[in-house]
């Protein structure tokens, strides 16, 4: 039955996808960040044993390579791809005494939720931490402060994959991988760059 699959899938299914580059949006978000003056950058994770999870795991552990800064385990907390995950993972940070500058995030709904616990805890957005999301969700533009994020295409996401069903349904052919470009969206929660 031809199908095509919208995300990552182990590498050795012959099913066609169609995926946002994973490593290079949460990669740009850590340079942005570093580019801000930021140093120590935390990352709230979804759970590691998600395929997307380690190729946006990996995208931080580039950024902080390239720039020649050290990863620290206690900097990296994994949580539910939520909302209330990353609520809940933030007020983990603070409560073991949060040390960085600035987090990044695996979605929106998790950076979303990590600035409610900042701001629960009379913690200032940018100036105090600066946060970042991933897949630039609609209702990132409407909090306070407005979510910076990595834009996934959805849209043209959901029309390549209908063109590689159609191709699959006129002529069965081998699984074809296809990786759509994501982009940096600079809005007001990483702020200014960093004195």
């Amino acid at each position: 039955i031809p199908a095509v699959v919208i995300g990552r899938i182990p590498n050795d299914l012959p099913i066609s996808t169609v995926d946002t580059d994973n490593v290079e949006g949460i990669y740009l978000s850590v340079k942005h960040l570093l580019g801000l003056g930021h140093k120590r950058i935390a990352y709230l994770s979804a759970p590691l044993n998600y395929i997307a999870s380690q190729d946006r795991y990996a995208g931080y552990q580039k950024a902080l390579t390239e720039s020649g800064i050290a990863l620290e385990p206690k900097l990296v907390l994994e949580a539910e791809a939520s909302f209330e995950g990353g609520y809940q993972g933030m007020l983990q940070f603070l409560a073991a005494g949060f040390e960085a500058t600035a987090v990044s995030a695996y979605n929106d709904a998790m950076a979303i939720g990590a600035i409610k616990a900042l701001q629960d805890n009379k913690i200032k957005l940018p100036e105090q931490v600066a946060v970042i999301g991933h897949d630039d969700l609609p209702t990132s533009a409407m909090i306070y402060p407005a979510l910076s994020t990595i834009h996934s295409p959805i849209e043209e996401m959901g029309s390549e994959a209908a063109k590689l069903l159609f191709r699959n349904i006129e002529n069965p052919m081998a699984a074809e991988r296809k990786i759509m470009p994501v982009k940096l969206k600079i809005r007001q929660s990483c702020g200014f760059v960093k004195a």
